[in-house]
Order: C-alpha cells, then sequence, then structure tokens
C-alpha cells in the first residue's frame, strides 16, 4: 500500500520538493498528536540530509513561538484529517509573516489543503485490521519521506553530505 501511494504522488511530491528545494527561507513542519510526531520525524531527516528543518508546535506558535517564522519561510503542515483545530488557527498567523504553507494531509478537499498554498494529499484507503491511527501515520510518514528523498534530488547535494552530517556513524568505517 506504501509503495502504491508513493507511486502515485510522485508527481506530487516533485512538484512540491522544487519549490522546497528553491526557496531561500527556512523549513519549519507542524502539526498536532500523531501527526506531530510524523512531523518532528521528517523534520529531523530534512536535517539529517542536509536541509535545515525545525519543529513548530501550533499550539506553542499561537503562544509565543510564532517568532520562530520569519518571512519567506516554509512550513509543512502535518494533519490527517485537515481539519485539527490548533493547526488551522495557526494558518491566517503564517500568512501574516509571510510564510508559504504546505498540506501534508490524507484529506486534499479538507480545510486545510484548500488553506494551503501547496497540497501533499495521502489519501488512501483506511485498513480496519490495521486501524486508522497506524495506517494515517504510515501514510503521511512515507508521503514525508517520499519528500526529504525529492528535495535531496532537486537541491543535488553530492551523496557525500550523508557521511559528513553523521560523522558517529561513518568515523568507524573509514
Amino acid at each position: 500500500m506504501l509503495a502504491r501511494l508513493a507511486e502515485e504522488r510522485s508527481g506530487q511530491v516533485q512538484s512540491v520538493a522544487k519549490v522546497l528545494a528553491s526557496s531561500s527561507g527556512r523549513l519549519l513542519l507542524t502539526g498536532v498528536g500523531k501527526s506531530a510526531t510524523v512531523a518532528r520525524g521528517v523534520a529531523e531527516l530534512f536535517a539529517a540530509s542536509g536541509t535545515p528543518a525545525y519543529f513548530l508546535h501550533p499550539t506553542e506558535a499561537l503562544h509565543g513561538d510564532l517568532g520562530m517564522v520569519a518571512p519567506g519561510d516554509e512550513v509543512v503542515v502535518v494533519s490527517w484529517s485537515g481539519q485539527t483545530g490548533e493547526v488551522l488557527r495557526l494558518l491566517p498567523h503564517l500568512a501574516r509573516r509571510p510564510a508559504r504553507t504546505t498540506a501534508l494531509v490524507g484529506d486534499g478537499g479538507s480545510p486545510l489543503a484548500h488553506a494551503s498554498d501547496l497540497v501533499l494529499s495521502a489519501e488512501c484507503p483506511i485498513e480496519q485490521s490495521v486501524g486508522p491511527p497506524t495506517t494515517a501515520t504510515l501514510a503521511l510518514t512515507a508521503l514525508g519521506h517520499a519528500l526529504v528523498l525529492s528535495v535531496f534530488e532537486a537541491k543535488s547535494h553530492p551523496t557525500d553530505l550523508v557521511v559528513d552530517l553523521h560523522p558517529a556513524t561513518w568515523e568507524r568505517a573509514l
């Protein structure tokens, strides 16, 4: 299922990756609940592959951490439903910064998707045997990882950059 999702969304991912790769702003990821876990993980993977990225909790942003967002920044908003109140409350404040928003969302027709500048939709059937939280988290994670790899390629990073960014992993092999 996840491989099919990534393949079906490859054009969408490539388009968003080109925009993010060409941006001069910083990259922030945000989300609530399990989507926050996905956002943190994708931010860490971006950083580990040469694209500095930070996690911004939407509730904390609404209580002062909005100062982390500068004009021209890119904000990837992760939400399966695309209807999460904390995330939706944050959007107008991001627009005033101004920061471009990309929705990494399970529902391409959701309020979040409609309010965002760019959309990556992870829509897929929820398998009852696994359950909605697991399937949703896996789908968002797969699409997020595909985005990281696509940005890495779009930036034409040298492959040895990963070695440079992981010295503890590679120093034994050198």
